[in-house]
């Protein structure tokens, strides 16, 4: 007795699982699982709250026309709960009173929410991609920018040593004509003449370090005689009296012996004058090769 009454519960739930669910007629039309009732009006206001409620799984029930009545009568065998012996059927175009069952042409809530669930999620997709494109555009001109500011920084820069490089260089040739002037400038020549001398004789020696590198020192010594001018060339009492004299040097040292001593010539009768012996040797015409 007690396997029967549960048998009868277990048949009375699945009969009444069967009656709440949405039968779908030729794939378009859905009915409602049951009936509403009998009303002697439309029940609008009925089936509104069931479309705001989502009833059923659908937002647009609405009464069925008179045509798509005649597919649920063709095919009440697969819906429960239906009552034509009983009476008739209100329509949207025909009866106004009788018992309301209605209908959906519509998608399911739970379709259109997750329609509307993935187009959000293809919209974030979309967004984050565009954001993401942004930020890749942006990058990419940063790294331009940065790439542009190092490529302009580094020829700066590069300029900059070459200016350094060239002013470094001009203050080095500056100071090597300097140093080459001075080199000239302070050649002296001190007379060793005496007054029991036959020749004019001199040392030559320079006052300052040598320039730098590798070269030498050329100048001409002539012996100025008393007075402003020296020894007249071709006369008795000057010829020959002027010398070419070069002093080497190499990395920083005079490479000649120096003093350099140096002799003119003796005048025609053998012997120089009280005056030539008065004489001053004079360096001139000097350059650094």
């Amino acid at each position: 007795m007690k396997k029967l009454i549960v048998l009868s519960f277990v048949l009375l739930a699945i009969s009444n699982v069967q009656a709440q669910r949405v039968v779908t007629i030729h794939n378009f039309l859905h009915v409602y699982p049951y009936d509403l009732g009998y009303f002697y009006s439309r029940p609008t206001t009925i089936i509104d709250a069931l479309n705001s409620n989502g009833a059923h799984d659908f937002s647009d029930w609405r009464l069925p026309t008179s045509q798509e009545m005649v597919l649920i009568y063709e095919n009440q065998h697969l819906i429960e709960g239906l009552r034509f012996g009983q009476g008739q059927y209100i329509t949207s175009d025909n009866f106004s009173r009788g018992f309301v069952r209605l209908v959906s042409t519509g998608r399911r809530v739970s379709e259109r929410r997750a329609e509307a669930e993935h187009e959000r999620w293809l919209a974030e997709q979309r967004r984050l991609e565009q954001e993401q494109a942004i930020a890749e555009v942006r990058r990419i001109e940063e790294q331009r920018r940065l790439a542009e500011q190092q490529r302009i920084a580094e020829q700066q820069r590069i300029e900059q040593q070459r200016l350094a490089e060239q002013q470094r260089a001009a203050e080095q040739q500056r100071q090597i004509t300097d140093a080459r002037n001075r080199a000239c400038r302070e050649m002296r020549a001190t007379n060793t003449t005496t007054s029991n001398s036959n020749r004019l004789s001199a040392n030559v020696s320079p006052g300052s370090p040598p320039p730098p590198g590798t070269g030498a020192v050329e100048f001409m010594v002539y012996w100025r005689r008393p007075g402003t001018s020296p020894w007249p060339s071709g006369t008795r009492a000057g010829q020959n009296q002027t010398r070419t004299i070069s002093v080497s040097f190499h990395n920083g040292t005079w490479t000649t012996p120096l003093p350099v001593r140096i002799q003119a010539q003796e005048n025609a009768s053998g012997a120089i004058s009280r005056e030539g012996a008065r004489s001053t040797p004079v360096v001139s015409r000097c350059i650094v090769r």
